[in-house]
């Protein structure tokens, strides 16, 4: 899926790079990164997922979605910044699984 894609209906602040980067696969845990992954930086309790975001970069994320886009980004990654990624994990995951909650049939 496209990252444009995966972002829809996310608040974003900024965003640097290729927006039509192909994502094959998303997560928040830095260790689950592999090349097409699309790496959601979370602040935590006990970690801030923004520290990993080099790690996940060295992984071969192909994008990272973080508060803040940090300086001296590389190039050939895609950087979107939102204004809670909690809140855009839930919109991104929806989006790569298909929007699965506006199937269901709901009866009260």
């Amino acid at each position: 899926m496209i990252l444009s894609e995966l972002i829809y209906r996310v608040s974003i602040t900024a965003s640097l790079g290729n927006m039509s980067t192909e994502i094959t696969h998303i997560t928040f845990d830095s260790r689950q990164v592999t090349k097409g992954t699309l790496f959601i930086a979370i602040k935590g309790v006990a970690q801030d997922g923004h520290e990993f975001i080099p790690q996940a970069i060295k992984q071969g994320a192909s994008a990272i979605l973080c508060n803040e886009i940090p300086t001296g980004s590389p190039d050939e990654i895609a950087f979107v910044a939102a204004e809670d990624t909690n809140e855009a994990l839930a919109r991104v995951a929806s989006n790569f699984y298909g929007n699965p909650s506006e199937k269901l049939t709901l009866v009260g």
